[in-house]
Order: C-alpha cells, then sequence, then structure tokens
C-alpha cells in the first residue's frame, strides 16, 4: 500500500477487514462484495446493496460496482438502461454546504428543514435580534440527505440558524 495507490484502489483490493477480526458496520462498512445491509424508501425493512461509483452525470466510473465475485445467486440478463425512476439517497460529503429551506408556519409550530449529510447531527437555534441565540433543539439526526425539526414560535419575528454539531465516523477510502 502507499499514497498513491492506496488501499482500495484495484479489483479485490478492498477494504473489507473482516478477514483480519474486525467487525462490519462498526469498524467498516462494506462486506468482501462491496455490499451492505441498508434500509432505503423502496426496502425499508433492510435488503443487502451493492454501492457503485458513478460520475455526476451518471455514468460509471473505477472502480466500478463488484470485483470478480458476487453475493448470492446470479439471475437475470445483462441491464442496458434503467426504466424506472431512480431515487438518490445520499448526496454530498462532510464538506457539503447546509441549506435551510423556507420555514413553514402552522398554528404556532414552525417546521425547519434542511440539507443534511447522513451522519451528522444537528442543532437549531432562534434569535429575535441576532444578539441572544436561544437553543430551541438538540441533537437532530439526519435522515438520509435532509434535517427537519418543529419548534414552538413565540408570536414575535424571529430568526433559525442550523450548526452540525457532530459527524458519524466514516471511511474515507
Amino acid at each position: 500500500m502507499s499514497t498513491t495507490y492506496p488501499l482500495g484502489r484495484y479489483i479485490e483490493d478492498n477494504d473489507y477487514l473482516g478477514d483480519l477480526g474486525f467487525t462490519l458496520g462498526a469498524d467498516f462498512d462494506l462486506n468482501e462484495y462491496n455490499v451492505r445491509w441498508c434500509m432505503t424508501p423502496e426496502f425499508p425493512t433492510g435488503t443487502w446493496a451493492y454501492f457503485v461509483t458513478i460520475t455526476t452525470n451518471g455514468a460509471v466510473a473505477f472502480p466500478y460496482n463488484m470485483g470478480r465475485s458476487f453475493m448470492g445467486t446470479a439471475t437475470g440478463n445483462a441491464v442496458a438502461s434503467i426504466t424506472e425512476a431512480v431515487t438518490t439517497n445520499f448526496v454530498g460529503s462532510a464538506g457539503m454546504a447546509l441549506i435551510l429551506s423556507k420555514p413553514v408556519l402552522s398554528n404556532s409550530i414552525v417546521t425547519l428543514t434542511w440539507s443534511a449529510t447522513e451522519g451528522g447531527t444537528y442543532r437549531v437555534e432562534s434569535t429575535p435580534n441576532f444578539t441572544t441565540w436561544t437553543t430551541n433543539v438538540t441533537s437532530t439526526n439526519a435522515v438520509f440527505n435532509r434535517g427537519s425539526a418543529s419548534v414552538t414560535g413565540n408570536g414575535s419575528n424571529q430568526f433559525f440558524k442550523v450548526t452540525r454539531t457532530a459527524l458519524a465516523t466514516y471511511d474515507t477510502n
């Protein structure tokens, strides 16, 4: 391994650490097939999912999707195109800008929604004058790439800010 060609660059040179005594889900995320168990909108009770690398325009990119092994039993034919709607559940990175959507007021409850980083924890604060900030919500977790919180309005003009306070550790490879 070197800084020029780090672990995970070549086929079957991945970050799987199970054979070294490490724990899947705690010490690393993907198994030796580039697969992990996760919940998605299509499979809310969970499914095994392959993770692939694509460019911003959706074209496949190195290191592509899988090596010489396949988890489970392969069935079906080659896929030339995807005809159904595709939902992207993770967009961004640890450095992604936090963008707050327009607040929604209903029955003195202000609902805030913002772009978030999966694994992030957020704090919501408010102020009437930009001098003194009041913490309204702490430790709100991102769900996929969105954060949301509802707070009781105080009947006067309020300004809100959302701050990411923590980010779960993740494998930068």
